[in-house]
């Protein structure tokens, strides 16, 4: 199942925008650490399969 910029926004109570940023690259994810578990569960991936898709 793929959600929506707007469900993941919902799910980690972030802005659409925010989350279409992140997805195209505009923007680095900047969490608190207890937030990093819930977008690891959301977008279903490791910590390690997270800081590659943001790495340049």
């Amino acid at each position: 199942m793929e959600l929506t910029p707007e469900e993941v926004a919902q799910r980690l109570n972030k802005s659409p925008q925010t989350i279409r940023n992140w997805l195209s690259g505009r923007a680095i994810p900047r969490l608190d650490p207890d937030e990093y578990v819930l977008v690891f569960n959301v977008f279903a991936c490791t910590p390690l399969e997270f800081a590659q898709a943001f790495s340049s």
